[in-house]
Formats: C-alpha cells, sequence, structure tokens
C-alpha cells in the first residue's frame, strides 16, 4: 500500500486540470488512458471492495461498478486491453496469492482468476501480465527465496482471455546463477520480452540483494533468446541501478525501456504499469534504452533533468518518436518540497525535440504522474495527489491535456 501525505497548505492549480476525488481508496489503486480521452480508475478499500469507474474527457463519470471480497489483490501491477476488455493483474504478498480479473466495455466483470503459490522458491514479490500473440493472456510471476539463488524465481503461465482457464502453467525461467525480478513483459512475434531487476546473493549477510537491472526475450517454454544487461554495466561510480520500469514494444519487434539511476537503495519498484506500490524513496537520472528485437543489441541515453526524478514512464508516439514523463521530488515523506511534472519529447534515438516542467500541476503539493498517452492532436496524463484534512489523508486523481508541444491545454 502507498500512503502519500502533505502538511503543506494546497497549491493554485493551472488553468485545464480536470479532477475526479477518490473518496475510500486506502488499500490499492489503478489507472488507465484508452487513449480516447477517457480514462478509467480502480480502487480498493480494506474492507476488499473493488470501485471501477470510466470517466469521460471532462472527467464526467459514465460507469460504476462495485465487486466484493477481492481478497487475493493488495496492489494492483498491470492494467491493459485485449479485444476491448479491460484487464487488470494484481497480488496479496500476505496470502502469496496473484490474480487476473477480465472486464467488459461497461466494466461487468467477465471472469476472476487466483491462484496460491504453491512452490519451494519464495514469497510472492511482483506479478505483471500482458496480452499474447493469440490473444490470451501471459501471466509472469516472482517468488525470489530470501536466502539462495539456486531455487528458480520466476514462472510463466497462460490464460484464455474468454473464460480464465489456464491453457499453460508453470513454466520455469531460469537464467544462471541470478533471480530475476520482472516489472514489465509483453508479447511479440517471435517471444515474450522481460525487463526489471536481478537479485544476487551476499556470502556476507546471507541475503539476496538487487544488483542491476536487466531485459530479456525467452520462447514460450521459457527457454532463452537473449539477455542484455550491457548497456546496465557502465554505471557512474557509487551509483545503484534501479531496473527498467516499462517497456515500449514496436511493431519491427525492437523495445524501449525507462529507467533511473539512483544512490538510494530499494526493495521493490515503486512504479507499476499502471498500479502503486511503494517501499523506499529514490530518485536520479532518467535513462531511456532502445533493444533490437532480434539480438538484444542496446544504446542508452541519459537525459539531463532533475536528479530528484523518478517514477519514470515511457510511450511511444505517432511519429515514431517517444514521450518521456517522470515526477520530481516525489516522496513518501510529508515535510518536502512541492512535486513537479517533467514531460520530454524525443526522436526515434532519444535525441530531445523539446521538455517541459511542470510547476503547481495539481493543487496540492504531493502529486505523482500515474500514467500518459498519446491523443491525435497532443498527451493525456493522469496524476495522483494527496492532501491531509484533520489529519486524515485525502486522494485526488486528475488528468491533464497538452498539445503536441506541450502546452497545457485548458
Amino acid at each position: 500500500m502507498l500512503i502519500l501525505s502533505c502538511s503543506k497548505p494546497r497549491q493554485q492549480a493551472i488553468p485545464g486540470i480536470k479532477t475526479i476525488t477518490t473518496n475510500n481508496w486506502n488499500y490499492g489503486l489503478f489507472t488507465f488512458l484508452p487513449g480516447d480521452g477517457s480514462f478509467i480508475v480502480g480502487m480498493l478499500d480494506s474492507s476488499k471492495t473493488l470501485s471501477i469507474s470510466k470517466y469521460d474527457d471532462h472527467a464526467n463519470k459514465i460507469i460504476s461498478k462495485q465487486y466484493f471480497d477481492f481478497d487475493s489483490i493488495g496492489i494492483f501491477s498491470s492494467v491493459f486491453m485485449l479485444s476491448g476488455n479491460l484487464v487488470v493483474s494484481g497480488f496479496n504478498a500476505s496470502t502469496e496469492e496473484y490474480s487476473v480479473s477480465s472486464f467488459d466495455k461497461n466494466l461487468e466483470l467477465m471472469w476472476h482468476y487466483s491462484h496460491v503459490i504453491t512452490t519451494s522458491s519464495g514469497s510472492l514479490k511482483v506479478v505483471s501480465s500482458c496480452s499474447s500473440m493469440d490473444s490470451n493472456i501471459f501471466i509472469v510471476l516472482c517468488a525470489p527465496n530470501s536466502n539462495t539463488t539456486s531455487a528458480p524465481a520466476c514462472y510463466l503461465t497462460k490464460l484464455n482471455a474468454i473464460n480464465g482457464s489456464i491453457l499453460n502453467a508453470g513454466t520455469t525461467i531460469t537464467q544462471g546463477y541470478h533471480q530475476y525480478v520482472p516489472e514489465y513483459i509483453s508479447s511479440t512475434a517471435d517471444g515474450l520480452l522481460l525487463s526489471g531487476y536481478y537479485l544476487d546473493y551476499d556470502l556476507t549477510s546471507s541475503t539476496l540483494f538487487p544488483k542491476n537491472g536487466f531485459c530479456m526475450k525467452i520462447h514460450e517454454n521459457g527457454s532463452l533468446i537473449w539477455n542484455s544487461t550491457d548497456s546496465f554495466n557502465n554505471v557512474p561510480n557509487g551509483i545503484q541501478f534501479i531496473a527498467n520500469h516499462n517497456l515500449v514494444v514496436e511493431k519491427d519487434g525492437s523495445a524501449a525501456g525507462i529507467s533511473i539511476y539512483s544512490k538510494t537503495a530499494f526493495t521493490l519498484p515503486l512504479h507499476y504499469d499502471g498500479g502503486y506500490n511503494g517501499q523506499n524513496d529514490y530518485s536520479g537520472a532518467i535513462v531511456a534504452t532502445k533493444y533490437d528485437g532480434a539480438t538484444g543489441k542496446s544504446y542508452s541515453k541519459t537525459f539531463d533533468v532533475d536528479s530528484s526524478a523518478s517514477l519514470p514512464i515511457i510511450c511511444s508516439t505517432a511519429d515514431g518518436g517517444y514521450l518521456i514523463a517522470a515526477t520530481g521530488n516525489w516522496s513518501m515523506n510529508s515535510d518536502v518540497e512541492p512535486t513537479y511534472g517533467i514531460l520530454i519529447k524525443t526522436d526515434d534515438s532519444f535525441n530531445v525535440e523539446w521538455q517541459k516542467k511542470y510547476n503547481n500541476v495539481a493543487k496540492y503539493q504531493n502529486f505523482s504522474i500515474n500514467n500518459v498517452v498519446p491523443l491525435n492532436n497532443g498527451y493525456e496524463m493522469i496524476c495522483l495527489m494527496s492532501y491531509k484534512v484533520n489529519g486524515s489523508s485525502k486522494f485526488e486523481i486528475s488528468i491533464l491535456k497538452t498539445d503536441l508541444n506541450g502546452n497545457i491545454l485548458d
């Protein structure tokens, strides 16, 4: 659970922002931008009731549904659209359970699959999902052992998108002596792309610790096609690398990932694909990496932004380039300076075309960019804000739109 707090007064919001109050969110949250100007918000409260709503481009509620007894989710990890249906995955680390749910265009629950892991590997840490090339669903989960690299950490399962039945379960992903923690999975025509970080065993402390980032391509049977860590090995002295946060997969099979270099240790990633989770604060230099789809050969570029930047996101744009979003000064501590938004537009080689910094993106001091998508005439981002009223945390979701040059639209 991520709790954001703010003890300083509200700021003046910029024109053009549209806001909804989340009311009772205190356990889990996901957001999704279909790319047509609308947006979807799902909130899980402490009684495990899931409230899911769709809003139009003016933040008017169109559809709202409630579903009870969603005990298998504590953290939402992946949200995507498949054949017009919304697919949401997540996990509950305390019960060692993960789940996938499918909702139709009216947000009616079509099916819900959940499973408690029974492996001897370790505790469930991360779950991610994606659509397969045959319009079904892949799930990758990580359960690293606390004191060894001998047991496999990653498992791949395939579900039927129509009814949630298992098509293939328990495929093991094991590479060398590392335990891989995939934050992101995506299908290509000839395999699956995974990115995240891997763990190594420390003999002194007898524990696993985050070592470095990775991006690998595998077959559906778990066998390796390539594993790229070349760009991650040139980390400046004194910097601990933080793993890829998400990938953009192109039609030619290549992919672009977004990461940060950081001096701060971490235990779990802070930003998921559409969901939130957090253990430690971290920030650093934003780094984009491009991977060749056939060989995994990669190159990276570091962007000159504030050293406090964190929670990076990347998406492709209609002109073949990329849009990178990040949040500056984000922290789980309450006594911090106001956060701000960052957008960077690049070409397909990560050369910067324009860069924008948005102060006072929200009326409240503590906010973070949760998602960003391109529209026909610009870009849309969704932000989460927090503030306190009489000592109680309150949360709001805001939608912000820009033109193709990053200028805020009313």
